[in-house]
């Protein structure tokens, strides 16, 4: 088996902050008055992980499948873009970088690819647009063996909601391209679910997982998750959830089973280390003796 990610390098900074930063307004609501360009310290504390295609590369990789990423070929080592996060007490705050490095994926990957891929993996941290969504869609027209699985990060439900009918042809490219899909994993809120699943449905053969912010769902599924260590944001989440159960599913996993792994990958993960096959075997067999 042999898969190729396609996403972006994301580096999450984690910022913790002294209380003394925030002030307090007259209803006793904190606020931090800043904008952080990375030159000053007014933190106590820094750390960073990798997250986007790197982390789903670590997931997949972790359960002995042959995974390969499409780094950028112009900089392919030093192409991240950048998440600052503030910590402070429990909770966080995502703040918006003044620099961005684009780490874009172009026909020039998959050129460059001799190997034959069983799966083309899009994470969510991919961001195509339509001139690499018709790369990819070419790609796969040549090599018709090749499967697809792809992650919808929150941004792009409005294209999911207002899909057109999904059974036709002659649709764009962005809906030719999820007709192909055998796996999709949407990240959003439970009340748009069901609207997914309906605009999905004429998809016969496509398997939908869907992820709210606390729940996994698929099918007659559901499993229940808490993100246990707060460095695991929801984008870091989303992609040990997605990672795991698709590398269950096409490692002959059944589809409870790898729902209960992932629940158990992201519980027990911390920041960007997750589990191993062996690991998350022996945490399910525990898991099951108690259920």
């Amino acid at each position: 088996m042999k898969v190729l990610i396609i996403g972006k390098n994301i580096k999450n900074v984690y910022l913790s902050l002294d209380a003394k930063n925030f002030e307090l307004d007259k209803n006793q609501n904190a606020h931090l008055d800043l904008v952080y360009d990375g030159g000053e310290k007014y933190y106590n504390d820094r750390f960073s992980i990798m997250t986007g295609q790197k982390l789903a590369n670590e997931v997949i990789s972790n359960f002995r499948i042959e995974s390969e990423t499409a780094y950028s070929p112009e900089n392919p080592e030093t192409c991240d873009d950048f998440q600052y996060i503030l910590l402070s007490k429990n909770n966080y705050i995502n703040l918006a970088p003044e620099f961005v490095k684009q780490c874009d994926f172009n026909s020039k990957i998959l050129e460059k690819r001799t190997a034959k891929f069983d799966y083309l993996y899009i994470d969510w941290s991919a961001e195509l647009n339509n001139v690499q969504i018709k790369t990819i869609l070419d790609y796969l027209e040549s090599h018709p063996k090749t499967k697809l699985a792809w992650c919808f990060d929150r941004s792009e439900l409005p294209k999911l909601l207002n899909a057109p009918d999904l059974s036709k042809t002659n649709l764009t490219t962005f809906y030719r391209l999820l007709q192909r899909a055998e796996i999709v994993f949407v990240m959003g809120e439970k009340s748009q679910m069901m609207r997914v699943k309906q605009i999905l449905g004429t998809l016969s053969t496509l398997k939908l997982i869907y992820v709210t912010e606390n729940q996994i769902l698929a099918g007659v599924f559901k499993e229940d998750f808490q993100n246990k260590d707060l460095k695991v944001t929801r984008d870091v989440a989303a992609t040990i959830i997605a990672g795991t159960i698709f590398s269950a599913l096409i490692t002959d996993w059944n589809l409870q089973r790898a729902l209960m792994l992932s629940k158990i990958n992201v519980e027990n993960s911390k920041a960007n280390k997750t589990l191993k096959i062996n690991q998350l075997s022996d945490k399910l067999r525990e898991a099951l003796a108690i259920r």
